[in-house]
């Protein structure tokens, strides 16, 4: 039987990770007072150093969650190309992230360049039915649907309705791509529609799950306690 040290850790090396981890809180805490006073903007680059942390600390969890605020306040900020740049770095390390693909997806229908556009929704598309996300999918294609004004994507859009079984959407996708397609021809009315879109409460993570503001573990009174 492993011996067990004073404050009730089976080992040494379970020691080291816990005050590790103690380490951690502490300084994702110092992030989160320096986020509620930094300029507009500026909080989204301590939220993408706090992802960065929780990384390296394998905590992916705290990490998917910093990162889409960082990638929220890019957006608000107007910082789009950082917001997919921030998008893409979560792939790199949380390939299964559906959440992800989507902001890139958004930020693409922002741009308007078709193949770009087209690209990025086959993405996101895929990688929500292989997570059995089909429901959230169909909502979010819908809300697609009202801001992109390319006929040829809206087509595409359809069709992926009707692969997942929303004919009644995909009816109406296909109606305004005939008859009424979406005119936002200013760039600022585009992008104010995809921020719009992009941050709504019902954009959902993983497992249909909404994406909430950072809670600190359980554990972290005690954690912070180890002084």
């Amino acid at each position: 039987m492993a011996s067990r040290l004073p404050w009730g850790l089976p080992t040494r090396v379970g020691a080291v990770r816990y005050f590790r981890d103690a380490d951690v809180t502490r300084h994702l805490l110092t992030i989160e007072e320096r986020a509620k006073k930094a300029p507009i903007g500026t909080d989204a680059y301590l939220y993408n150093e706090a992802g960065d942390l929780c990384v390296a600390a394998d905590r992916e969890f705290d990490a998917r969650r910093y990162f889409g605020r960082s990638i929220d306040s890019f957006l608000d900020s107007g910082r789009f190309d950082v917001a997919c740049a921030v998008a893409r770095k979560i792939l790199r390390h949380y390939p299964d992230v559906v959440r992800a693909r989507c902001t890139i997806a958004w930020i693409a229908i922002g741009r308007g360049i078709r193949p770009e556009m087209a690209q990025a929704l086959r993405e996101y598309t895929g990688a929500a039915r292989e997570c059995g996300m089909d429901r959230p999918l169909v909502r979010e294609l819908g809300w697609m649907a009202d801001v992109v004004g390319d006929r040829d994507v809206l087509f595409e859009i359809g069709e992926w309705l009707l692969d997942v079984g929303a004919a009644r959407e995909a009816d109406r996708v296909f109606g305004r791509a005939f008859w009424n397609p979406p005119d936002l021809t200013a760039v600022d009315s585009m992008w104010a529609a995809v921020v719009d879109f992009a941050k709504r409460d019902a954009w959902l993570a993983e497992n249909g799950h909404k994406l909430g503001e950072y809670t600190l573990p359980a554990d972290a009174p005690e954690l912070l306690a180890l002084d």
